[in-house]
């Protein structure tokens, strides 16, 4: 068995390698990991689901949540649940300080690829309740 995660491009040719010998594949390409919240939610625990999420690893792995369904009739106390939480996460080098919650990104491409989508959501028309800009920092991404 050919177990990868990455994107459909390089997932096609695994998929199309192993074809040929009838190799069994296990992909995991390009996903989008939404996160539901129905309004008979835990609230406490869907804000710290999401917001561990989002912060494990800078969310910069396939499973951090992208997207985030909420049921109208919670939206407003989520949104503003998710924000504090999110405001309250503390940012810094995990190797200088271990209290930190997460870490910086991968690299300038990694920070740039951020900033852009940040740039055209709002653009066109998403509100930042939280962040929304790059961290007062001296070195990282």
């Amino acid at each position: 068995m050919v177990s990868f995660t990455g994107s459909v491009e390089t997932g096609s040719k695994v998929m199309g390698a192993a074809a040929a010998n009838l190799t069994k594949v296990n992909l995991e390409l390009g996903g989008k990991a939404p996160a539901i919240v129905l309004s008979d939610a835990n609230l406490d625990l869907a804000v710290e689901a999401v917001k561990r999420s989002r912060i494990f690893n800078g969310g910069q792995v396939c499973n951090a949540a992208e997207r985030v369904y909420v049921d109208r009739k919670i939206a407003d106390e989520f949104t503003d649940r998710l924000a504090g939480a999110m405001k309250a996460a503390k940012f810094g080098n995990p190797l200088e300080d271990l209290s930190v919650d997460y870490g910086p990104l991968i690299n300038q491409a990694g920070l740039s690829k951020v900033e852009s989508m940040v740039a055209r959501a709002t653009k066109e028309g998403a509100t930042l309740v939280t962040g929304g800009r790059r961290a007062e920092r001296d070195k990282g991404w």
